[in-house]
């Protein structure tokens, strides 16, 4: 009988490991990286939980300027010389649900989880 309670504690444990696996996605959580792609490639990699100070990066591109401002767990464009400026208007972003995007200089700016894995289209996470 003794026996029998402890496969049913065990059973229950291993039951339970399982849903939280399976809640979680399987994932680790990490820290968040922004990346920024200009014409389809990666020109930068940022990790956002590694930053102290907020600060503008300028990035370039045949037809412009975008000024990306990064801070912790943030980043956002504040400033570009695109007509419509809607990359601007897309206000910063904190997680993986929408990323800015900027038509005419060809540029996205989104966030990834810190393990570099895909994005859920469902979750965003």
């Amino acid at each position: 009988m003794k026996n029998r309670h402890l496969i049913m504690i065990f059973a229950l444990a291993a039951l339970l490991c399982a849903a939280v696996i399976l809640f979680r996605g399987g994932k680790a959580e990490g820290g968040k990286t922004a990346e920024i792609i200009r014409d389809g490639e990666v020109v930068e990699r940022i990790d956002l939980s590694a930053v102290d100070e907020p600060y503008d990066l300028k990035i370039e591109s045949g037809g412009g300027y975008n000024i990306a401002h990064v801070e912790d767990g943030a980043v956002s464009i504040t400033e570009a010389d695109c007509p419509d400026k809607v990359c601007i208007k897309q206000g910063k972003i904190t997680d993986a649900s929408y990323p800015i995007v900027c038509l005419p200089h060809k540029l996205t700016v989104r966030i990834v989880s810190g393990d570099g894995g895909e994005i859920d289209a469902v979750t965003g996470r």
